[in-house]
């Protein structure tokens, strides 16, 4: 099986690994730092991959794998510049982010 990963595959092999899933970093075939490839990289169909189950849903032409299996949760971290920490603006932004991001 051809799985895509985000960022460093043995970071990711050993994330799924910890969830019961008996995966290892040699079964990456495909990774990227940047979500938006490695989406596009399963859209063209290069093997499986996390994603947003609301990104999921929205792409009908994809196919849930293991759709029985709990929800893989990774951290989402909103950071900034320290110049840019007490800008009005980014903090309305990050405000909007966390809320759509927690719900």
């Amino acid at each position: 099986m051809t799985i895509n990963s985000y960022g460093d595959t043995t970071r990711m092999a050993e994330h799924l690994q910890k969830r019961g899933f008996p995966v290892d970093a040699t079964q990456f075939r495909y990774a990227s730092e940047n979500g938006s490839v490695a989406w596009a990289l399963c859209q063209g169909g290069l093997g499986i991959l996390p994603v947003d189950m609301q990104i999921a849903r929205a792409c009908p032409d994809m196919q849930l794998v293991l759709p029985d299996h709990p929800p893989i949760l990774f951290p989402v971290w909103l950071v900034t510049h320290e110049d840019l920490h007490t800008s009005p603006r980014i903090r309305l932004v990050f405000d909007v982010l966390a809320e759509l991001l927690a719900a």
